[in-house]
C-alpha cells in the first residue's frame, strides 16, 4: 500500500503528469459514455445542414454530409481507445515473451529473434503497419493486429535488454545454485523486474498507437466508413481546409491533445517507477 501511495504521490507531484492523467480520464469517460454524450447521431446525414460553421446548434459545425462534428469526435473516441489499448496489449504480450526468450535463454533463441527484430526495425513503423493492414485485410480487428505487430520490435529490444541485465544478478545465480528451474526463475524473478520499464514504455506507446491509427485512417487504410475515426475525419476535411478549416482542425486537435496527455502521463509514470528520481521527489 505504501508503494502505491508513493507511486501516485510522485506521479501527481508534477503538474504536467497530473494534467495528462485528467485528460486521459476524460478521454476514457467520453469513450465509455459516447452514446449519452453525443448531442446528435454521428452517422445521420442531413444534406440540408451540410458544411454548417460552428454555431449554438452545432458547437463544432457539421461536415460535408451534414453530420455533427462534435458527435463524430465523441463517437470516434471509442474506436481510438479500443485500437490503442488492444494494439498495445498485443505488442506488449508478444514482445515481452520474445524478449524474455532472447534475453534470458540466449543462444539460438537470441540469434533468431534478434535478427528478425533488427530486420523489422529497419522498416519504418508506418510502412510496416500499412503492409500488415493490407495483408490482414480491412477491419478494426485487422487494424489492431497490424498496429500491435508493428510495435513488437520495440518491446522485444526493451525486454531483452532488461532480461540480460537481470539474469546476471547475484540473486538469480543463487536461485540456480539451489536448483530452482529456469522457467520458475524466469516468471518469478526476471519478469517482475521487467514490469516497470514495460509499463512506462506501454504508457507512451498508447499515444504512438493513436498516431499510427490516425495516420492509417487518414490515408484510407485504417477505420473504414461509415465508422467515425479522427484520422479519417481529418482527411475528409483536408480538401476544404482553406474554406472550412474546422473540418480538419477539430479532430486534429483531439488527436494532439490525447497523444500529448499520454506522453505527459508517461513521463510521470517513468519518474515514479525510477527509484533514483522518486526518492528525490
Amino acid at each position: 500500500m505504501a508503494g502505491v501511495k508513493q507511486f501516485f504521490r510522485v506521479v501527481f507531484s508534477r503538474k504536467t503528469s497530473l494534467a495528462g492523467f485528467i485528460i486521459i480520464v476524460l478521454f476514457v469517460l467520453t469513450a465509455l459514455f459516447s452514446k449519452q454524450l453525443a448531442p446528435y447521431d454521428p452517422y445521420k446525414a442531413d444534406l440540408t445542414a451540410k458544411t454548417v460553421v460552428p454555431s449554438a446548434q452545432h458547437l463544432l459545425g457539421t461536415d460535408q454530409m451534414g453530420r455533427d462534428i462534435l458527435s463524430r469526435i465523441i463517437s470516434g473516441s471509442v474506436v481510438t481507445l479500443q485500437i490503442a489499448v488492444v494494439s498495445v496489449l498485443i505488442a506488449g504480450v508478444i514482445g515481452s515473451v520474445l524478449g524474455l526468450l532472447a534475453g534470458f535463454y540466449g543462444g539460438i533463441w537470441d540469434v533468431v529473434i534478434m535478427r528478425i527484430t533488427d530486420a523489422l526495425i529497419c522498416i519504418p513503423k508506418m510502412a510496416l503497419a500499412m503492409t500488415l493492414t493490407f495483408a490482414l485485410g480491412r477491419g478494426t480487428l485487422s487494424l489492431m493486429m497490424a498496429i500491435g505487430l508493428s510495435s513488437v520490435p520495440g518491446y522485444i529490444r526493451l525486454i531483452r535488454g532488461q532480461a540480460m541485465t537481470i539474469k546476471n544478478n547475484d540473486y538469480i545465480q543463487a536461485q540456480r545454485i539451489i536448483g530452482t528451474s529456469q522457467v520458475k526463475i524466469l516468471f518469478t524473478e526476471v519478469l517482475p523486474n521487467c514490469l516497470s520499464p514495460l509499463i512506462v514504455y506501454a504508457t507512451t506507446n498508447l499515444g504512438a498507437s493513436i498516431i499510427t491509427e490516425s495516420s492509417l485512417s487518414f490515408i484510407g487504410c485504417g477505420v473504414q466508413p461509415p465508422n467515425a475515426a479522427w484520422g479519417s475525419m481529418v482527411e475528409d476535411g483536408f480538401s476544404m481546409i482553406r474554406v472550412y478549416p474546422y473540418l480538419s482542425v477539430y479532430p486534429g486537435l483531439a488527436i494532439l491533445i490525447v497523444v500529448l496527455a499520454f506522453n505527459m502521463f508517461g513521463d510521470g509514470v517513468r519518474d515514479a517507477l525510477d527509484p533514483r528520481i522518486s526518492k528525490n521527489l
